[in-house]
């Protein structure tokens, strides 16, 4: 594991380098990773001194190695790029041996560099969603980006197609009219429901999702009284020109066309 590494890399250390150091410490990144405790620095520091040693030897596949392990990490934080740039440049001197094991996961890492975005796929995001004037109305936490489906029920149409054709580590910003997100207000929306349809805790401005005529739909608790609630089906951000700014982290497996 983890200590066995560290150990031979501190024998290397105190004994001089060897052949397989750049190796050693790409595999020290990798089991980082692993680890679960790591939020990818360690890993790329190790892959960053992987690739230093490899070039200071010359060798060209403990390179090739890093390379890929280090432009993997850069896909999936978003940083598409530099991924690009750093193994791009270098699988293109190597010009045999292109269906070695090597030369094959390089190459597909490249291609998923290279990716864009279609509908159906499922993708990571990061979002900020303003209303006219700017205030805040929902954001995602730089801990928990949103996985969403692509043309899916979770994004509004012009969302999703300003996702297609995006790269991972793209960003776009679109405003919307109310007519493409929530719609504009209609107060004939306005219904009464028995109170024992909304949550006992409920109180006026509260945001829930009912059962009406069937269907899940969001309400706003406007009044209470003892035997009836009145709920607005309107979305709570109706008739609000809103502003998206969106960030494309990964594109994810098991999309409907990938």
């Amino acid at each position: 594991g983890l200590q066995v590494v560290e150990e031979a890399l501190a024998y290397i250390g105190e004994s001089g380098k060897c052949d397989s150091e750049a190796e050693l410490h790409r595999i020290r990144g990798i089991l980082h990773l692993a680890s679960g405790a790591d939020d990818g620095a360690l890993a790329e520091a190790s892959f960053d001194k992987a690739l230093e040693v490899a070039r200071e030897q010359k060798a060209r596949a403990w390179e090739l190695r890093a390379a890929t392990a280090l432009a993997r990490l850069y896909h999936d934080s978003g940083r598409t790029e530099e991924g690009r740039d750093l193994l791009g440049p270098l699988y293109a001197w190597f010009k045999e041996g292109l269906e070695s094991a090597d030369l094959r996961a390089a190459r597909a890492q490249l291609e998923l560099l290279a990716a864009t975005v279609r509908d159906g796929d499922k993708v990571r995001i990061h979002y900020t969603i303003r209303a006219e004037g700017g205030k805040m109305l929902d954001r995602t936490k730089s801990s928990s980006p949103a996985e969403v489906s692509v043309g899916g029920d979770e994004l509004l149409p012009a969302v999703s197609q300003a996702l297609i054709g995006m790269v991972p580590g793209g960003k776009t910003a679109l405003n919307l009219t109310p007519a493409e997100a929530f719609g504009e207000r209609d107060e004939e929306r306005l219904i009464h429901v028995p109170r024992a349809s909304v949550p006992e805790e409920a109180k006026e401005g509260d945001i829930f999702t009912i059962e009406h005529e069937g269907k899940s739909v969001l309400i706003t608790v406007v009044e209470i009284e003892d035997e009836f609630a009145t709920c607005d089906l309107n979305h709570p951000w109706a008739g609000q020109t809103l502003s998206y700014e969106i960030k494309l982290q990964k594109i994810l497996p098991g999309g409907r066309q990938r």
